[in-house]
C-alpha cells in the first residue's frame, strides 16, 4: 500500500467570492481592532496566508476556513456574508 501525503486542496474560488470574504475579514477586523498577526494566532493560520486571504488575492482551503472563523468566533457563513447578492 502506498503511503500519499494528504494535500490541503484551495477551493477554485471566483474572483468575486475571494473579494467577498477579503472584505468580510476585513469588516470583522476592523469591528474588533485586531491586526493581521492577531487574526493568524487566534486562528492558527500562517500570517503571510492571512494577509493575502484579507487582500483577496489568494484562494482558500476549506480548512483554513473553517480554522478562521473558529478563530474568530463567527461562522464560515459570516464570511461569506453577502454571497446570495453576487449569485
Amino acid at each position: 500500500m502506498e503511503n500519499k501525503k494528504s494535500e490541503q486542496k484551495v477551493l477554485p474560488l471566483s474572483p468575486l467570492i475571494r473579494k467577498l470574504i477579503s472584505f468580510n475579514l476585513e469588516r470583522i477586523r476592523l469591528k474588533r481592532d485586531l491586526n493581521i498577526t492577531q487574526i493568524a494566532e487566534l486562528s492558527g493560520v500562517d500570517r503571510s496566508v492571512v494577509s493575502r486571504y484579507v487582500s483577496g488575492n489568494r484562494g482558500m482551503t476549506l480548512e483554513n476556513l473553517l480554522r478562521l472563523s473558529k478563530g474568530l468566533g463567527v461562522t464560515p457563513n459570516d464570511l461569506l456574508d453577502g454571497w446570495e447578492k453576487i449569485f
